[in-house]
C-alpha cells in the first residue's frame, strides 16, 4: 500500500500570530499545521500562533472537522492522530447517512452505519 505521508516542511514568519496577528516572542508562540497531523499533515509554521488562538482553533473548529466532517475518510484510510493509535473518536460507528433529498419531496431518513458495513480500503 502507497504511504500517505507527505514531505517534512517548517516555515517561519515574521513573530506574529496567523489567527489575531499580534505580535510575540517564539517562546509565547506554538507550533501551527498547515494540514493537521491527524490527516498526515507534515506542513508546519514553526512558531506560528499564539496559545490562546491555537487553543480556540482547535475546541471550535479543527476538532469538530477532524472528529466528525473528516471522520469517515480518516477511519477508512486509517489515518490517525498525534498520539500512537488514537483516531477518530468512536470509530465503532460511522456518521450517519441520509437517504432521499426533502427537495425532491422525499422525505430523508437517518441511517445509521456500523464500520464494518463501510466499504473495505484495504484491497
Amino acid at each position: 500500500m502507497r504511504s500517505l505521508a507527505m514531505r517534512k516542511q517548517n516555515y517561519y514568519l515574521d513573530g506574529r500570530c496567523v489567527f489575531c496577528r499580534k505580535v510575540f516572542t517564539q517562546a509565547d508562540l506554538t507550533d501551527e499545521h498547515i494540514i493537521p497531523e491527524a490527516i498526515n499533515g507534515s506542513l508546519v509554521i514553526r512558531y506560528g500562533s499564539c496559545k490562546e488562538c491555537a487553543t480556540r482553533s482547535n475546541q471550535e473548529y479543527e476538532n469538530q472537522a477532524l472528529n466528525v466532517d473528516l471522520k469517515v475518510p480518516r477511519v477508512l484510510l486509517g489515518l490517525r492522530g498525534k498520539s500512537k493509535g488514537s483516531g477518530p473518536r468512536d470509530a465503532r460507528h460511522m456518521p450517519e447517512v441520509f437517504a432521499g433529498d426533502s427537495v425532491m419531496g422525499e422525505e430523508g431518513k437517518r441511517l445509521d452505519f456500523p464500520i464494518e458495513d463501510y466499504p473495505n480500503t484495504s484491497r
